[in-house]
C-alpha cells in the first residue's frame, strides 16, 4: 500500500515517547495518540474518504482507533495487524 499511487494516511496512536522509542514509526505517519483522539476527529476529517492506515505497538489500540473512526464516518479504515512489533519483524 505504500508504494502505490495513492498512498494511506498512517497515523499512529501510541505516545510520543513510543513514536521516537525503540519500536520507531513508520515514516510519513502522523503520531496522534488514542487518549486525544476522539477530541481530533474533527481536525482529520478530511480525511474521512481517503485510505487510512491505523498503528500502535500491538495492534490493540489501533483496533480501537479504527472503531471510533468509523463510528464517525471515515469510510476505508485498516488495522496494521500485529502494530509496529510485526512491522519491524517483517523488515
Amino acid at each position: 500500500m505504500l508504494k502505490s499511487q495513492a498512498p494511506p494516511v498512517i497515523i499512529d496512536v501510541r505516545t510520543p515517547e513510543e513514536f521516537n522509542g525503540e519500536l520507531g514509526h513508520i515514516a510519513g505517519a502522523r503520531l496522534l495518540p488514542l487518549q486525544i483522539l476522539p477530541d481530533s476527529l474533527a481536525a482529520i476529517s478530511s480525511y474521512k474518504d481517503s485510505t487510512v492506515v491505523l498503528v500502535c505497538r500491538s495492534g490493540r489500540r489501533s483496533a480501537i482507533a479504527a472503531g471510533m473512526m468509523v463510528k464517525a464516518g471515515f469510510r476505508d479504515v485498516h488495522n496494521l495487524q500485529g502494530g509496529m512489533i510485526s512491522w519491524n519483524q517483517a523488515q
